[in-house]
């Protein structure tokens, strides 16, 4: 039996309101309660892509494009590598005003520019630009994340605009704290830091001895893959940014790809080195040695290009040589390399999240604590 004429008629009228309609499926705002000190914001975030980066603050709050937004789904939004600019927005509700500072925090620390707009009382906007490519005095808050205060009084029911242009990976981990709970928050964050960066200091030191002594040098290896590795990893915490070359953004939007190829180019020495791989697996050897000459190229090129075209060869180049790496130890293991079983037991986990990273700054993975 067919349906009536007139319900054929209206049903596809009416699920083409529904499904267009674009503030039905807008975030929900965040609802501030007392006592709870910050909210993550993924799931509060509606986005807009801007593939030719042309639009303004006017442009996106106003009416014209309001069905073009879409509402966030994920606890961090992260769109891989793009040559868009995004737009973000979010509202905050409350039945009462809120006590003291609010602050919103991205925690991404490569992100080119971001613009921040909060509404104020007088109908204009609170306008903050910052970014890796600003010196670190320009930044509103002097930390080694990006942080953004609130205008005060707290603009409730109202959307507040951020926008992101970068050739970096664009992860978007936003929290909106209460200041007094952010500090709170940052001692722990830097005494975890502090705890993991004296275990690398001691391990460089302790290797450092070793090869002043023994002579070998898979120690040196070693101790230069953690060097890099280090030099890294104080890149992506903004702690370099703040502390080593504040007046130099240049430098620091560089580094980040630059220390990532000489972190793979030293893992890539001191494997080969340590497990014998010559010896063990000879026809993986000359890979590994292609992939090791291989890390030259974007080495330089980070130097002289932007962070994206290096970031382009690196990143697909680290996912063959992470898998490589445990292939190789695995089969090295196999074929009666005692030593292999030291490499598994304490680089396996490395190499299983560095892959995670990887991925996870393609696209190919959504942003957690796994893949962070």
């Amino acid at each position: 039996m067919k349906p009536p004429k007139v319900f054929r008629l209206v049903l596809p009228s009416a699920l083409c309101l529904l499904f267009g309609a674009g503030p039905v499926f807008a975030a929900p705002p965040v609802i501030l309660s007392s006592g709870v000190g910050s909210y993550a914001l993924g799931t509060h975030l509606d986005y807009l892509e801007d593939p030719d980066g042309n639009l303004s603050i006017e442009d996106v709050s106003s009416a014209r494009f309001q069905d073009d937004w879409v509402a966030g789904e994920k606890p961090t939004l992260s769109f891989g590598y793009t040559a868009s600019a995004y737009w973000l927005r979010f509202e905050a509700r409350s039945p009462s005003p809120p006590e003291g500072q609010w602050l919103v925090t991205l925690t991404y620390d490569i992100l080119d520019r971001i613009d921040f707009y909060a509404p104020l009382p007088d109908g204009n906007w609170k306008h903050v630009e910052t970014g890796d490519t600003y010196p670190f005095a320009h930044r509103e808050v002097p930390s080694t994340d990006f942080q953004f205060r609130m205008p005060r009084p707290f603009p409730l029911g109202q959307m507040v605009y951020i926008r992101i242009k970068t050739q970096s990976s664009m992860v978007l981990p936003l929290t909106l704290w209460q200041e007094s709970a952010l500090a709170l928050q940052s001692e722990d964050t830097r005494l975890l830091l502090g705890i993991f960066y004296g275990i690398v200091l001691v391990m460089a030191l302790y290797n450092l001895f070793l090869f002043t002594t023994i002579r070998e040098v898979v120690y040196l290896y070693y101790v230069l893959y953690l060097t890099s590795f280090a030099c890294f990893q104080l890149g992506t915490h903004g702690i370099s940014f703040k502390y080593l070359w504040p007046e130099y953004p240049w430098w620091n939007d560089r580094s980040s790809v630059f220390f990532v190829v000489t972190t793979a180019f030293f893992l890539l020495l001191f494997s080969r080195s340590f497990l014998d791989t010559r010896h063990f697996t000879p026809r993986l050897d000359w890979a590994l040695r292609i992939l090791t000459a291989a890390c030259l190229i974007p080495m330089g090129l980070s130097l002289f290009v932007g962070h994206k075209e290096a970031a382009q060869i690196i990143v697909p180049m680290l996912a063959l040589v992470l898998p490589l790496l445990l292939t190789v130890a695995v089969l090295s293991y196999r074929r009666g390399n005692a030593s292999a079983r030291y490499y598994l037991a304490s680089c396996s986990l490395f190499l299983l999240g560095s892959l995670l990273f990887v991925w996870r700054s393609l696209g190919i993975l959504p942003s957690n604590f796994w893949t962070e």
